[in-house]
């Protein structure tokens, strides 16, 4: 898998997330720092209500981004 389709700057905007969970058609992005480290992340449910409040598409995508996850090691078992 393409961990690249999953990973957006901190800085990019609603719209690019948008774009870049279409493409990955996982309904889900990882948010990163400028160090490349994942920081948060959002789902395409976590950006329309972002949008709901009034936010526009060029809001940054680290507005909405949950920062309270758990992550794993890719070679951890489900």
């Amino acid at each position: 898998m393409n961990l690249s389709r999953f990973l957006i700057s901190a800085n990019s905007s609603l719209r690019d997330a948008l774009q870049k969970i279409d493409s990955n058609h996982f309904g889900i992005i990882l948010v990163t720092d400028e160090n490349h480290r994942i920081i948060g992340l959002a789902t395409d449910g976590d950006i329309r209500r972002k949008l709901l409040e009034g936010a526009s598409l060029d809001t940054f995508i680290s507005s909405c981004a949950n920062k309270d996850f758990i992550s794993e090691s890719p070679n951890t078992s489900r």
